[in-house]
């Protein structure tokens, strides 16, 4: 998924560079194919998120691997709505979804509203020119809806997209605190969740390992245990990869003036079990 930045960070300082690649790894001795018969008993959990039923599914499945050979079969199970079902509670894991606590979100990410899923969903929320005014003419539907419309389109961006959106409707809860310092958890717990989740970044560890160096870095090659990405992200993102203001990356996560508990808009006509936000026109100006 091309949205997340899943490569490790970076390990090259100004004192120590290691732009040289780690020597290559011993190779492994030679193995022998176990067979179609084992390579389905390890296909299917990996595809569906099960084991094999019994050895008749197993003998099934292997028949067609040796009529149409293992790659197409791969596709085909990508069919099943047993993959679609699978990867979409993965994908719901790797949004950082709550299933519990005061922040769950089961109605929006477990209730399902579209009957079929051919990637007419995902294509309405990438192509909609404002959020705010593009009801879906199919009527409305959930989180869990688009997951499983993007693994079907192949386009895992549009769900990244679409939660920016739908997490504001399940803050941090507080008690004993103002509505100012309230608001403030909020932003930064939002925040947090935005620069692991979307980034793969910690702002508290990037200081000391980020794409321009790390401080675990060797100039020798054989001890470097990361390699730099390319484009120094931090810089580009943040304004600096060491120097920056945790607080002003945390302040545009607001709450108070964007989400509503009712009566606000759905962005892209999704369901109220998602959240409500106001519209562009009835936020305040920064804060």
């Amino acid at each position: 998924m091309g949205v997340l930045l899943l490569a490790l960070l970076g390990c090259k300082g100004p004192a120590t560079p290691s732009d040289t690649p780690p020597p290559e790894p011993t190779p492994l001795p030679a193995t022998c194919d176990a067979g179609d018969e084992a390579w389905v008993q390890r296909a299917i959990p990996l595809m569906w998120g099960r084991r094999a039923l019994g050895a008749g599914e197993v003998y099934a499945w292997s028949g067609l691997v040796a009529q149409h050979g293992r790659e197409a079969v791969l596709h085909a199970m990508t069919k099943s709505p047993e993959y679609v079902d699978w990867w979409g509670l993965w994908l719901t894991d790797t949004l950082a979804v709550a299933r519990t606590g005061d922040k769950a979100f089961s109605q929006c990410f477990q209730n399902r509203l579209v009957a079929t899923y051919d990637g007419s969903l995902t294509q309405h929320v990438r192509g909609a020119a404002e959020p705010w005014n593009s009801p879906w003419d199919q009527g409305s539907f959930t989180m869990a809806d688009l997951l499983r419309d993007a693994i079907v389109a192949d386009d895992l961006a549009v769900p990244f997209q679409a939660h920016l959106y739908a997490r504001m409707a399940r803050p941090v809860t507080g008690a004993n605190v103002s509505l100012e310092e309230l608001e403030y958890n909020r932003r930064v717990n939002f925040g947090e969740g935005f620069y692991e989740t979307w980034l793969n970044r910690n702002l508290d560890c990037v200081v000391c390992h980020n794409s321009s160096f790390s401080t675990t870095d060797a100039p020798d090659a054989r001890f470097d245990r990361t390699w730099q990405l390319p484009g120094h992200h931090e810089t580009a993102l943040l304004g600096d990869n060491t120097d920056f203001d945790k607080a002003s990356l945390y302040a545009m996560f607001r709450h108070a003036p964007v989400s509503r508990e009712n009566g606000g808009r759905r962005p892209w006509g999704m369901s109220a079990s998602c959240g409500y936000l106001r519209g562009p026109d009835a936020i305040a100006g920064p804060d």
